[in-house]
């Protein structure tokens, strides 16, 4: 792939059943692909990212007065589910220009 490539669909849903309850609900599809290269000194390094990942969440908030109407409070709670939906990869490369690079890391 010569460009890099981003793409997000998704939906927020607010809904508020009661004058003292919301909820949000949000579903979200990401596919990310980015390659760079950089030249630092005499170095060369390049990189790529493949990514694909589907995400839901849903927060509920309770919310009310106490205290004769002195303390507004809201309490709630957060669900998040992230899921791969392909593959999901990055690389990078090295090199060192006049001297042969040789890896310390052993895979």
């Amino acid at each position: 792939m010569d460009e890099d490539e981003y793409h997000s669909y998704g939906v927020s849903v607010l809904w508020e059943p009661l004058d003292n309850l919301s909820n949000t609900f949000m579903y979200n599809r990401t596919v990310t692909e980015t390659n760079g290269d950089a030249i630092v000194a005499v170095e060369y390094i390049k990189g790529s990212l493949r990514q694909e990942l589907e995400q839901s969440t849903n927060e509920i908030q309770p919310m009310g007065k106490s205290f004769d109407d002195k303390l507004d409070w809201r309490v709630g709670a957060y669900w998040l589910n992230s899921e791969p939906t392909g593959p999901n990869a990055n690389w990078v490369a090295f090199c060192r220009s006049g001297r042969h690079f040789r890896s310390q890391y052993r895979l």
